[in-house]
C-alpha cells in the first residue's frame, strides 16, 4: 500500500480507480533561427489561438462552475495580452535569434519564479497561472499536451499538479476525485475543485507513478489522506466512511426535495434534479427511500406510496421542462422508484405478517387462559 499525505481543498471520500495523468515531458529545445520575425508571427498566431480557445473556455465554465469561478479563465486571457509578457517573448525571440517554444518557455519561467518569490500566498498560488497561460500557448505551438487512459468508467486523477484549465474539462459524470504532488489550496485549481465538488488532495509532495495506473486508490479530501492499493483494514475503513458520507449527502438532497415536493415547485426540483442528474444509483436509492419514509404516521406505508408516486409525477414533468436529455436517467429513476415501492411493499407485507403471527400468538395464550379458566370453573363446580 502507498500511502500519501497532502492537503484536503474539498470535503468527500472516494474509491476508485486510479488514472495517472500523461503528459508530454520532453524538454522544449532551444533552436536558432534564420528568421525572427517569422517565429515572431508564430508566436502571435499561437497566442491568438491560445486566447480564444480559452474564451471557449470561459463560456464552458460559466455553465460549470458559474460567472465567478469561470473569470479565472478571462484573467489568463488578459494576461495573454499582458504586454511584459508579450514584449518578453518577443524579445528572447529577436535578441537571441530562438524559436518561439524556447521563448515562451523561458518567459514562463521567470514570470512564475517571480510570483514564487512573493510573500503572499495568493500571489504565490499565480505562478500556476503563468505555467498554465504558457502551456496553452505551446500547444498552440504543437509543443505541449496531456492524456490519461481511464476506459470507459470513472476513476479518479493522478497528477503532478493541474492546471485551471485542465480542472474545468474534467468530465463530471465520471472523474471522481484527482491527488497532485504540488498545488495550492489558494490555487484557482483547488477553487474549482470545490465549486464542483470534487474530492481532491493537493500538495503530496511526491507523485504517484504510472506503475499504480488502474490500481484501486482512496482519497480523503477531509484529512488530506490518499491510499493506493490499501489494505484490507484500511479498505474497511474507507467504505465505511464512504458510505457515511453517501447517506448524509443523500439525506441533504432528501431535504431539499421534501421541501420542493410540499411546495409543488416544479421550478425547484428542475433545479434539484439537473444540478443532481449525475448521481449515483447508489445515492438516488439512498434518497428516494428515505424521501418515501418521511413523516410516517400509523397509516405510513400507504402515504410512502403516494409520496412516492407523487414525487414520480413531479420528476417526470421536471425532466420534460428542463430540455435536456434525460431519457437514461429516467429509466433509471423509475427503476429505482419501483424498488423503493417493492422495498415498502415488503415492509407492509412484513408488518401483515407480524400481526398475523401476534394474532397467532395470542390465540394460544386466549385459549392457554380459557382452559386455565375452565379448569377454575370445573374445580368450583364440585
Amino acid at each position: 500500500m502507498l500511502s500519501l499525505k497532502g492537503k484536503g481543498v474539498c470535503g468527500g471520500v472516494t474509491l476508485g480507480t486510479l488514472a495517472v495523468l500523461r503528459r508530454n515531458t520532453a524538454a522544449v529545445k532551444r533552436r536558432k533561427v534564420q528568421n525572427a520575425e517569422a517565429e515572431v508571427a508564430r508566436f502571435q498566431t499561437a497566442r491568438q489561438e491560445a486566447i480564444a480557445k480559452l474564451a471557449q473556455l470561459y463560456e464552458k465554465a460559466v455553465v460549470d462552475v458559474g460567472r465567478d469561478n469561470a473569470a479565472i479563465f478571462e484573467i489568463h486571457q488578459m494576461m495573454l495580452e499582458d504586454l511584459d509578457y508579450i514584449e518578453s517573448v518577443e524579445g528572447i525571440i529577436r535578441t537571441q535569434q530562438v524559436n518561439a517554444e524556447y521563448a515562451v518557455q523561458t518567459t514562463a519561467a521567470n514570470f512564475a519564479e517571480i510570483f514564487s518569490s512573493m510573500e503572499d500566498d495568493y500571489m504565490r498560488a499565480r505562478a500556476a497561472d503563468v505555467k498554465d497561460i504558457s502551456n496553452k500557448v505551446l500547444g498552440c505551438l504543437g509543443d505541449a499536451g496531456s492524456s490519461w487512459e481511464s476506459g470507459s468508467g470513472s476513476y479518479i486523477l493522478a497528477a503532478d499538479d493541474l492546471a485551471p484549465s485542465e480542472t474545468v474539462q474534467l468530465d463530471k459524470s465520471r472523474v471522481q476525485g484527482f491527488v497532485t504532488a504540488a498545488g495550492s489550496v489558494n490555487s484557482h485549481t483547488a477553487i474549482l475543485a470545490r465549486t464542483i465538488g470534487i474530492p481532491a488532495v493537493v500538495s503530496t509532495g511526491s507523485s504517484i507513478g504510472e506503475e499504480y495506473d488502474g490500481k484501486l486508490v482512496a482519497v480523503d479530501g477531509y484529512t488530506g489522506e490518499v491510499f493506493v492499493d490499501p489494505d484490507e483494514a484500511t479498505l474497511e475503513r474507507i467504505k465505511a466512511k464512504t458510505e457515511q458520507m453517501a447517506l448524509e449527502s443523500a439525506m441533504a438532497y432528501v431535504e431539499r426535495l421534501r421541501l420542493a415536493l410540499q411546495s409543488d415547485s416544479i421550478e425547484d426540483l428542475n433545479k434539484l434534479l439537473t444540478a443532481t442528474a449525475d448521481l449515483t444509483e447508489c445515492q438516488w436509492g439512498s434518497v428516494y427511500a428515505q424521501l418515501a419514509m418521511l413523516d410516517l404516521t400509523d397509516d405510513g406505508y400507504a402515504q410512502a406510496l403516494y409520496n412516492i408516486n407523487a414525487l414520480r409525477s413531479l420528476a417526470d414533468n421536471a425532466m420534460n421542462g428542463v430540455g435536456l436529455d434525460f431519457d437514461d436517467s429516467k429509466d433509471s429513476i423509475d427503476d429505482l422508484f419501483k424498488y423503493v415501492e417493492d422495498m415498502i411493499k415488503d415492509e407492509i407485507d412484513k408488518q401483515v405478517d407480524a400481526l398475523e403471527e401476534l394474532k397467532d400468538k395470542y390465540s394460544e395464550i386466549i385459549d392457554l387462559k380459557k382452559e386455565s379458566l375452565q379448569a377454575s370453573k370445573d374445580e368450583a363446580d364440585y
